[in-house]
């Protein structure tokens, strides 16, 4: 199972883009001004992170994060 990074997934196209994923992957997505909905959080192996990723310490935390918790990283998606 691949682990696949999404920002911004807890709504519009990230939301999309993280339900797509989520059957075949473990999904870790971020999420800053709007936090993700039951839904979204129950996906299988869903890992949600908060994260302001303007702020240029955040992409590295969230990476490392998501590596300790799902031992993987195989692909990311920004928006």
């Amino acid at each position: 199972m691949k682990t696949v990074l999404i920002t911004g997934a807890a709504r519009g196209l990230g939301r999309a883009i993280a339900e797509a994923f989520a059957p075949d992957h473990a999904t870790a997505f971020t999420w800053h001004h709007h936090p993700p909905d039951a839904a979204c959080a129950a996906m299988p192996g869903a890992l949600a992170v908060q994260a302001d990723l303007l702020s240029p310490e955040a992409a590295p935390q969230v990476v490392a994060r998501v590596i300790e918790r799902l031992k993987s990283l195989g692909a990311t998606r920004v928006r």
